[in-house]
């Protein structure tokens, strides 16, 4: 009995947390991201993408990606106004 219930155990788990199946046999939808970036957007040629649920987390991910991608240590006015004018709610 002890093995079934540990087996049982194990699949629920495995169903509830790899396949997002909860009680009852819904599928647990995943978060959609709110917020999204392209670099092509602002006119760069790079394939950069960036999806966040917030706005902060997004320019967080930009502000990494522009330091180590593109060798920008800050970010000039112009180019923060393009970026936010580029950044996408959905």
């Amino acid at each position: 009995m002890l093995k079934f219930l540990n087996c049982f155990w194990l699949w629920f788990h495995f169903l509830n947390l790899r396949l997002g199946i909860g009680i009852g046999g819904r599928m647990a939808r995943p978060k959609k991201a709110a917020y999204s970036f392209a670099c092509k957007d602002i006119g760069m040629d790079c394939g950069f993408t960036a999806t966040a649920n917030t706005e902060e987390e997004l320019m967080a991910k930009i502000r990494e990606h522009a330091r180590t991608a593109h060798n920008m240590q800050n970010i000039d006015d112009a180019t923060m106004a393009k970026i936010k004018a580029a950044i996408k709610k959905a």
